[in-house]
């Protein structure tokens, strides 16, 4: 089956599993391809995805600020070795004949050609989309228009099952009522929030943070505490197998910049409310603004 293939840095992998989420839900699992959910154990990363690319695939390729200069830890660019992830995967749509839909995020500007290796320079020709925090809906909906036009059938378009088609055997069978599933924590953060902020050393509200989350892992807000008020902006993070949301980004008053980092240890949660605790010792309850 031809596949929507997903291709990111882990740096954009909130807006990455947003998106995969979102097009999952308009097209179904079967046409979508991403690495985190579709490789399982035991399997040779290389060999899914090179099998996964093919002719009459698309290759998504999320690109944010600085994709092109993105370095490893011994600081030689990942463009630059041909192992790289990213690397391998257009190379491999572009010998394939693949489409190519280069999807930038937020502020990000496409490539130069000069600053591209030998074999992926044809990706500066190439006409990008926008994949934006507040315009998500929208950059979505033209992404989802252009993934139809190229001949992806969605959920919506798919012809309804003829009557009869059911076998006889099954027709008396009663189907299991679904089994409800619980959203993970980084599928409820997008969105508005206010959380209060409590000490134990200190009865009472000891401060208030509205924020909005965004999808592609940005956030944005206000901090109001006995001090002030500061603008909180930044990237989120959450990490699923311990449960905890990290705000990392810069806090400003209008005068001064400093660094604002933040890690809460997640106890619960669902939709509508998260409770924690930051690893400062202040208790934090977040509730969703409608």
């Amino acid at each position: 089956m031809r596949k929507i293939f997903i291709s990111y840095r882990r740096t954009d992998e909130v807006a990455a599993g947003a998106l995969g989420r979102d097009l999952r839900k308009l097209f179904g699992d079967d046409q979508i391809f991403r690495d985190k959910e579709d490789i399982g154990g035991g399997l040779s990363w290389r060999k899914e995805v090179l099998r996964a690319i093919s002719g009459n695939s698309v290759l998504l390729v999320l690109i944010g600020k600085g994709w092109a200069n993105v370095s490893d830890k011994n600081g030689i660019r990942r463009l630059d070795n041909n192992d790289d992830p990213l690397r391998l995967e257009i190379t491999s749509a572009f010998n394939e004949e693949a489409r190519i839909i280069p999807l930038l995020l937020q502020n990000a500007e496409m490539p130069r050609e000069d600053e591209l290796p030998s074999e992926l320079r044809s990706l500066a020709e190439i006409n990008a989309l926008k994949l934006r925090d507040d315009d998500w809906e929208y950059d979505l909906g033209k992404i989802c228009r252009t993934l139809e036009k190229a001949g992806f059938k969605s959920l919506a378009s798919a012809p309804p099952e003829p009557p009869g088609a059911k076998s006889a055997d099954s027709s008396n069978k009663v189907a299991p009522p679904p089994t409800p599933t619980r959203q993970s924590l980084d599928e409820i953060l997008p969105g508005l929030w206010q959380v209060q902020i409590h000490t134990a050393y200190m009865p009472g509200v000891m401060g208030q943070l509205n924020i909005e989350m965004f999808p592609t892992g940005m956030f944005r807000g206000q901090l109001i505490n006995p001090m002030g008020v500061t603008t909180v902006e930044g990237r989120w993070t959450a990490n699923l197998a311990i449960n905890q949301i990290g705000l990392q980004g810069y806090q400003t008053n209008g005068f001064q910049t400093a660094p604002y980092v933040v890690v809460v240890q997640v106890n619960n949660f669902d939709a509508r409310q998260i409770v924690g605790m930051t690893l400062s010792g202040e208790n934090v309850n977040w509730q969703r603004v409608p």
